[in-house]
C-alpha cells in the first residue's frame, strides 16, 4: 500500500497567514476530516454511533489537486499511483474528482475493508477491501450521497455518505474505511481510481447480519 517516492504530506495541513503590517495577526486554518460511524438494525434501531477525528488524507488527494492547480491537460501529465498500484500520468479532465458512485459500485466513493495496518501518507489502496455482495464477508454498497457545502463564520464543510448493508448470513467486522475518486489518465486514455482518504478503526466495527453500517466523512476547514 506504499508509493515508491519519498515526498510526504501532512495529513492535517495547517496554513498560517501573517499580516505584514501587523505581526500580531496570526490566523491558523486547519483542514481536517471527521468520521461518523452508525450501525442500525433492520428496524432502524441504532446499536452503535460515534464521531471521531479521521486520520484520512493520503498523498493522492494533494497530488490530484496539484494536477488541477497547474492545469496539466496534455502529455506527460503527472504520475499518481492508482488503486491498482500502477503509476498513471494524470491530467485535468471532467472525470476527475468524481466521487458519486452508484449502488453496487465498489471501485470508488467511500470504501470499507478488513485491513488493520496504520494509515500512512503513501497509502494508495485499501489494504483488504470488502467487495460488494451478499457472500460473507461481503457487504452491499449503496449509492453515494454528497451533501451541499455548509459555511458559517468559522467553519466550512461538506459531508459524503454511504451505507453498507450486511446480507451475508453472519456478522462482518469492518476495520478500515477510505474513499477513492475517479480520475483520467492520459496514457492510456481511461478513467482510473485514486485513493484520497483512509482510516483504520483498531477495535473494528461489528455489523451483524441484517444490519446496516453508515459512514459519514465530514471534510472541513476551520479558522
Amino acid at each position: 500500500m506504499r508509493a515508491n517516492t519519498d515526498s510526504k504530506m501532512k495529513a492535517q495541513p495547517e496554513a498560517r497567514v501573517e499580516d505584514p503590517e501587523n505581526k500580531a495577526a496570526d490566523i491558523h486554518v486547519l483542514m481536517q476530516a471527521e468520521l461518523e460511524i452508525t450501525v442500525k438494525d433492520k428496524d432502524g434501531k441504532v446499536s452503535r454511533q460515534e464521531v471521531r477525528k479521521a486520520e484520512s488524507f493520503v498523498r493522492g488527494w494533494l497530488e490530484l489537486f496539484w494536477v488541477h492547480a497547474n492545469n496539466l491537460n496534455t502529455w506527460p501529465g503527472y504520475e499518481i499511483r492508482d488503486t491498482g498500484g500502477e503509476l498513471r500520468p494524470m491530467i485535468t479532465h471532467t472525470s476527475n474528482w468524481f466521487l458519486h458512485a452508484l449502488a453496487a459500485v465498489d471501485t470508488h466513493g467511500i470504501l470499507v475493508g478488513l485491513g488493520s495496518t496504520t494509515p500512512t501518507m503513501d497509502d494508495y489502496e485499501m489494504e483488504n477491501q470488502i467487495p460488494h455482495g451478499i457472500v460473507h464477508p461481503q457487504l452491499q454498497y449503496s449509492d453515494m450521497a454528497v451533501g451541499y457545502p455548509g459555511i458559517n463564520m468559522n467553519t466550512s464543510q461538506i459531508t459524503i455518505t454511504r451505507s453498507f448493508a450486511n446480507a451475508s448470513g453472519s456478522a462482518v467486522t469492518v476495520y478500515e474505511i477510505g474513499a477513492a475518486v475517479r480520475a483520467r489518465s492520459v496514457l492510456p486514455g481511461a478513467d482510473r481510481y485514486i485513493l484520497v482518504l483512509r482510516d483504520v478503526i483498531a477495535a473494528g466495527i461489528s455489523v451483524p447480519d441484517g444490519d446496516t453500517l453508515t459512514i459519514n466523512y465530514r471534510l472541513q476547514a476551520e479558522l
